[in-house]
């Protein structure tokens, strides 16, 4: 009954709370009246009303945008809160689903990949049907090396057409991915071998920066050294214009000779089967491992249209394949949605110049763009007037999508301004696999941004007002700064404890998995402004 009283009073209070943030000067009265109603259409109400009405139905639909080799039972089976399963007792082949079809519908000399890599001066182009020869070919290897269903087999590549290659032939067998980001020193490629267990691991020699070679075949042969877990084999592959790397005898198979292999048939597995297991950063704590049920591939399929309004052409996801924004939507979501997907290797700025992102788009014919608010805020500080943009045309473009933290109004309103389409913030994580929060562009409006500009010290003000609100005069809150950019890794997490030491003027050391080091020095100046910060010294990234 205590319990039960605490939490009536928290609701209460956070309710009143909420109550008295819509009466501050930043949301006006005609804000909230109309902010239920903001975008919606006819389809979008519908489709939300079904949704909750009839729930089994709204899903089945989803999960008929894939081809089944067995038929579910039941579309939801909840009986066992939190863990809830989808499809039960459907059987179908990812691989199939994201190759396969598309071939057999005629479709086999569509693109579906495109790497772009300017670090190594190359364009590589696969279709369809070379995608579906070499992922069968790979899958025949590693099935020959003892993979089998259940099976989990490591990647640790970079942003290759070969990861891609790589994640479709172990899921054509059975078997279960986890693919590690090639950012990653021996001793957390260690960690993630020894957890996972694999029988195989797939790796590449090398990976490129913009100035330097990071040898991923040495990096491997150190975490194994260490390790306490052998794979039976490892699969690697040469990048031969840049760098080759030595094989163990007995132990590592070259690239090339695993695709003579014979072609391996489709195997299906059921709805709530391990499709991947992907490791969290470990950023705030020791690195959780996610495991992503095989039925998750009919909702990237089905977010491809509802959500991100693509029912054919080119998608291009500026992210890493070590990360669940490249496993939805560089290699899953477009391929199963018969897309052509692009993979970037670069930098926005410096690999070589700031037009990078707009040559992808002219270039690729780029219909939608999904990135991080820092690409375009490293993009607005080096070229502000986007003078490299006014050589390429960016009319294929129709929507950005941003995600992992939400993108402020001055960048926002460059992008919109430059590129000339809606930009939309949508919010999901590792966790979820998918958007939870989006403008669904296949049944609503772009929304229309008529946000009020606010002065930093009435913010702040309003800030600690709110929080002394909510937890109670003991709040010790008393200031805000407002800077441009948070430090955050490649996967979104924002690095609190680092501004925290800087704040303190300790010496911070950055993850190698930080997106953008240069904010730490428009922080430290803001922060000095309040008479902290003074005497710290610039962050070193570790390596």
């Amino acid at each position: 009954m205590y319990q039960d009283d605490g939490i009536t009073k928290l609701q209460n209070k956070f309710e009143s709370s909420i109550s008295e943030l819509k009466k501050k000067t930043f949301v006006t009265a005609a804000d909230v009246e109309s902010f239920g109603d903001s975008g919606v259409t006819k389809e979008y109400a519908l489709a939300h009303r079904r949704s909750l009405e009839d729930p089994e139905g709204f899903w089945a639909d989803v999960g008929h945008e894939l081809v089944w080799t067995k038929p579910w039972d039941r579309v939801l089976d909840n009986t066992n809160p939190p863990f809830t399963k989808w499809w039960v007792g459907g059987e179908m082949s990812v691989c199939y689903n994201a190759v396969d079809r598309h071939v057999l519908a005629g479709r086999g000399e569509q693109l579906a990949l495109v790497h772009d890599s300017p670090l190594t001066d190359t364009v590589r182009r696969i279709t369809y049907a070379e995608l579906l020869d070499q992922v069968s070919r790979l899958a025949g290897k590693l099935r020959s090396l003892g993979v089998e269903r259940g099976s989990r087999v490591l990647i640790y590549m970079p942003l290759i057409p070969e990861a891609v290659i790589a994640m479709l032939a172990t899921i054509r067998i059975g078997a279960i991915h986890s693919v590690v980001f090639g950012g990653f020193a021996a001793r957390e490629l260690r960690t993630r071998i020894e957890h996972a267990e694999p029988t195989v691991i797939i790796a590449a020699s090398c990976g490129v920066e913009p100035n330097k070679i990071v040898r991923y075949k040495d990096i491997l042969d150190e975490a194994l050294c260490q390790s306490s877990h052998q794979p039976r084999a490892c699969v690697v592959y040469q990048r031969r214009r840049v760098l080759e790397c030595s094989l163990e005898p007995g132990r590592d198979v070259c690239w090339e000779t695993a695709l003579d292999s014979e072609p391996a048939p489709c195997v299906s597995l059921e709805a709530n089967e391990p499709l991947y297991i992907l490791y969290t950063s470990g950023t705030t704590d020791d690195p959780k491992g996610i495991q992503r049920p095989i039925g998750h591939a009919a909702t990237l399929c089905w977010t491809m249209h509802a959500v991100y309004g693509l029912r054919k052409g080119v998608c291009w996801t500026a992210s890493d394949l070590g990360w669940v924004v490249g496993h939805s939507y560089i290699c899953y979501g477009p391929l199963l949605a018969g897309l052509t997907s692009v993979l970037y290797e670069g930098k926005p700025d410096r690999t070589p110049d700031p037009g990078q992102y707009f040559r992808i788009i002219e270039q690729h014919r780029v219909n939608a763009l999904f990135t991080i608010p820092t690409a375009f805020r490293v993009l607005k500080r080096v070229d502000p007037n986007a003078k490299y943009s006014r050589r390429y045309c960016s009319k294929s473009l129709k929507t950005v999508f941003i995600a992992g933290e939400h993108c402020d109004q001055d960048t926002r309103v460059w992008a919109e301004r430059i590129l000339n389409v809606p930009v939309l913030n949508h919010w999901w994580q590792t966790e979820t696999g998918s958007p939870i929060t989006a403008a669904c562009l296949d049944v609503m409006r772009p929304p229309q941004d008529d946000e009020e500009m606010v002065e930093e010290s009435a913010v702040t003000q309003e800030l600690i007002a709110l929080v002394r609100h909510l937890i109670g005069p003991i709040a010790a809150f008393r200031k805000a700064v407002a800077v441009p950019a948070l430090p955050r890794t490649r996967s979104g997490k924002a690095l609190r404890g680092a501004i925290a030491k800087l704040a303190r003027s300790q010496l911070v050391r950055l993850p190698p998995t930080i997106e953008d080091p240069s904010v730490f020095k428009e922080i430290k100046t803001a922060l000095q402004k309040f008479g902290y910060a003074i005497d710290a010294p610039d962050p070193e990234i570790s390596t």
